[in-house]
């Protein structure tokens, strides 16, 4: 009688501790599920800004296309002044052609001299509005690399959250297979018990 008390009080001992054990496990499964819908609602959250951020970095492409045209047409025009300064300079230093031999009439040397002045006026102006649209185009291109740094940011803080979930989701599996497996001593008990 004695050993059959023992026996009833291991037997009341197991049970408790199973079913404490699974009682457990069941809440830390319900905190895990509850921390995956916060990460999934985070992560949801972080995708919509990443769409946000990169509708602004769209006219990248044609932003850097437009810059580079600018930049060969800014080298254009200033080759183009130097060459009507080295002009200018030919009529202001030469009273006689090189090539014919004879002379430059002050009257043209004149005219040559307005026309391209004129001519470099024009240039500079197109050049001063040529170098301030770089400007803006080089403050966009910065602000959208600044952006997709941002994005790259956000990228990684969602793959971060993505591990938490699958590393969640791998202990949840581990937790219920040690329920399965206390369930299973469970039935083991019931047998020795009968």
């Amino acid at each position: 009688l004695k050993i059959i008390d023992e026996k009833q009080k291991l037997i009341n001992t197991l049970e408790k501790k199973s079913s404490d054990s699974i009682e457990n496990y069941k809440s830390e499964i319900e905190e895990s599920q509850k921390q995956i819908k916060e990460l999934q609602q985070e992560i949801k959250g972080s995708q919509s800004q990443i769409s946000c951020l990169m509708e602004k970095t769209k006219d990248k492409d044609g932003i850097s296309k437009n810059l580079l045209k600018s930049e060969s047409l800014e080298t254009q025009l200033k080759n183009k002044v130097k060459t009507i300064n080295k002009d200018v300079k030919f009529y202001e230093e030469n009273d006689t052609c090189p090539s014919c031999k004879q002379n430059i009439e002050l009257h043209h040397k004149e005219c040559m001299y307005k026309e391209k002045e004129d001519e470099r006026k024009e240039i500079i102006e197109s050049l001063e509005m040529l170098v301030d649209n770089i400007e803006v185009a080089e403050k966009k291109l910065n602000d959208i690399n600044e952006i997709l740094e941002d994005v790259h940011k956000i990228e990684k803080q969602v793959s971060n959250k993505q591990n938490q979930i699958s590393a969640s989701s791998q202990y949840i599996s581990k937790i219920q297979k040690n329920i399965e497996s206390i369930l299973n001593e469970g039935t083991e008990v019931q047998e020795t018990k009968d």
